[in-house]
């Protein structure tokens, strides 16, 4: 949509995507809290010496509650 809008209106074009993206932005500021109310964040693997050293090799969970992890 915004290709073909920006072959004839290249401003407007413009201005629109920067709007969709402003209430993009908007609306995930708004919803994360609300769906981040309970939450597991899982560290799997990796194949950086420096995070195994410091995370191990194992998996490891930490539980997210109204923004603040916990071990």
């Amino acid at each position: 949509m915004f290709a073909g809008l920006s072959g004839l209106a290249p401003d407007l074009a413009q201005a629109l995507g920067f709007m969709v993206l402003g209430a993009g932005i908007c609306f995930g500021v708004t919803l994360a809290p609300m769906l981040m109310k309970g939450g597991v964040l899982l560290f799997v693997s990796s194949g950086d010496p420096r995070a195994q050293a410091k995370f191990g090799r194992g998996k490891k969970e930490w539980e997210l509650r109204q923004g603040i992890c916990t071990r």
